[in-house]
């Protein structure tokens, strides 16, 4: 092997093993940090009554509600894969 191109495949190499385990950290990392959100929702809202008042008052929050809309609409002006317009609640 000679050229510009000697030592490509020994890189090549290199770079999967550092993704390799990049990606096992970050498979690890998320549902870790899911779950510890999970877990920290369960203890500052013990009571089935304290978690509908908090669903009640993130419901009446126009900045969450206007997320999650633009999650499911995915644009503005396009009918939503969730079933219904982009405009309606």
């Amino acid at each position: 092997m000679s050229g510009e191109l000697v030592g490509t495949w020994r890189l090549v190499g290199h770079n999967l093993r550092q993704d390799r385990v990049r990606a096992a950290v970050w498979a690890i990392f998320v549902p870790a940090l899911v779950l510890g959100t999970a877990k920290q929702y369960e203890q500052a809202f013990p009571t089935p009554q304290a978690r509908a008042e908090f669903a009640a008052e993130a419901k009446g929050n126009s900045a969450l509600t206007a997320r999650s809309r633009a999650n499911c609409t995915g644009t503005a002006w396009a009918t939503s894969p969730c079933g219904r317009s982009a405009t309606s609640p």
